[in-house]
């Protein structure tokens, strides 16, 4: 009888044994297999982007609505909208499509 109780007490041994080893090998593949933090400067995440240079008044002319600059955002650049802004010293007007909200 106690030969019977020896050699059930090694197979619950043996088996606490593989069920722990299982356990830590499933936790480190998750671990290894968990995605990298992603940055908050990460090109996807900016709101406002330049559309590019002097852009000129027949770009951002208020007589039309939606102005050049916000249809062009929103169609080839893919924002939700566009903005105009002029630089009182140099007298340049810049787009900027805005990926955040639309304005």
């Amino acid at each position: 009888m106690s030969e019977y109780i020896s050699k059930v007490s090694n197979k619950q041994r043996k088996m606490k044994f593989v069920s722990v080893f299982l356990v830590l090998f499933i936790f480190f593949l998750v671990v290894l297999e968990a995605p990298e933090k992603i940055e908050a400067k990460d090109d996807k995440f900016i709101c406002v982007v330049e559309y590019g240079g002097d852009v000129g008044p027949t770009f951002c002319n208020p007589k039309f609505f939606p102005t050049l600059c916000r249809q062009n955002c929103r169609s080839f650049k893919g924002a939700k909208g566009g903005k105009c802004v002029k630089q009182p010293k140099h007298k340049h007007i810049k787009c900027f499509c805005d990926y955040c909200k639309d304005d």
